[in-house]
């Protein structure tokens, strides 16, 4: 396996991760268990930018920087 697609399956799987904790975190009746799935959604979170990163700088993903007059624009949008 190359480590692109090594990077890019990691990243998709912190992704899937991420969005299970966000669920988990939503429906947590005990505000304690809550807390706990925030600590871990902020823990893959973390990961996933890290893992994106990672491809970001080795090539493999990537990303226009967006134009200042677009970035003014959605300010203004939302």
């Amino acid at each position: 396996m190359e480590t692109k697609d090594i990077l890019f399956t990691a990243l998709m799987m912190e992704k899937e991760i991420s969005s299970m904790y966000n669920t988990a975190a939503n429906e947590a009746l005990n505000q304690d268990l809550k807390d706990e799935f925030l600590d871990i959604l902020a823990d893959t979170h973390d990961s996933q930018y890290a893992i994106f990163m990672e491809a970001y700088d080795r090539g493999f993903y990537p990303t226009p920087l967006a134009e200042e007059s677009k970035i003014q624009e959605l300010k203004q949008q939302f």
